[in-house]
C-alpha cells in the first residue's frame, strides 16, 4: 500500500462511522423537537461543506460539461437526494430506525434504476445482478 493511500481509509472509515450513526441520531433529533427539512438542511449543509472543501483540497472543478448534464443531475439529485432523505426523515418520525434504515440503504439501487431509465440505456445482466445483491445485502446488514 502505498503511504498516501492510508488518508482514503481513514476518510472512508470516518463516512462510514458517521453514516452508520444516521438513524439512531435522526431519532434523537426528532425527540429533540427539530423538524424533519431542519435535519435535512444541516444534513446538506455539512455535506456540501465536505464535497467542496474536498474539490477544493483536490484543485478539482465542480463545472458540468454540458446543460443537459446539470439538467439530468438536478433531476437526481431532487429525486433520489432530496426527496429521499425529506422522506426518510419523515418516515422516522412514524416507522422503526431498522426501517427507515432499510429504504434509506435500498437507495444507491433505487438509484441505479432510475439513472438507467433517464439515460436509456440498455442494462447489462451484471447490472441486475448488483442490484440484487446491493437490496440482498442491506436485507443482511439489518438482519431481515
Amino acid at each position: 500500500m502505498d503511504r498516501g493511500e492510508g488518508i482514503y481509509h481513514i476518510l472512508a472509515l470516518t463516512a462510514v462511522a458517521i453514516w452508520g450513526t444516521t438513524f439512531v441520531s435522526t431519532k434523537l433529533l426528532l425527540a429533540e423537537g427539530m423538524t424533519p427539512a431542519e435535519i435535512m438542511f444541516y444534513r446538506f449543509l455539512i455535506g456540501s461543506a465536505a464535497i467542496l472543501g474536498y474539490a477544493a483540497w483536490r484543485k478539482e472543478s465542480l463545472r458540468f460539461r454540458s446543460l443537459r448534464e446539470f439538467m439530468q443531475m438536478l433531476a437526481v439529485a431532487f429525486f433520489m437526494l432530496f426527496l429521499m432523505s425529506l422522506l426518510f426523515f419523515i418516515g422516522q418520525q412514524t416507522a422503526s430506525a431498522i426501517t427507515a434504515a432499510l429504504f434509506l440503504e435500498s437507495g444507491p439501487a433505487i438509484i441505479a434504476i432510475v439513472w438507467k431509465l433517464i439515460r436509456r440505456h440498455p442494462t447489462e445482466r451484471r447490472e441486475i445482478l448488483a442490484v440484487g445483491c446491493g437490496l440482498l445485502g442491506c436485507m443482511f446488514v439489518l438482519n431481515m
